[in-house]
């Protein structure tokens, strides 16, 4: 069932080793932990104006420092699929 699940899901990396399986799992919790850390800092900016306290953007040094992190581990994980498939 997981070898037919890996072929649907991830057609051109049908057989992914445990270690590549872990990290791409790894990579989508932080991810996931990025994307809510975004929203409940933004969230937070937004109540901060509402109560008259509207300030510059703050929040986007850390999301955009972090998602560039995220973004670099992510690209670098798919490059090495995508060299092996050469």
């Amino acid at each position: 069932m997981n070898s037919f699940l890996n072929a649907v899901l991830l057609p051109g990396h049908a057989e992914l080793s445990d270690t590549d399986r872990r990290l791409t799992t790894g990579l989508r919790i932080v991810s996931g932990i990025w994307l809510v850390s975004c929203v409940v800092q933004f969230v937070v900016w937004m109540t901060m104006a509402a109560f008259g306290n509207f300030d510059w953007p703050w929040w986007l040094f850390s999301d955009l420092g972090l998602g560039a992190i995220v973004a670099f581990v992510w690209w670098k994980h798919e490059s090495y699929h995508r060299e092996a498939d050469r």
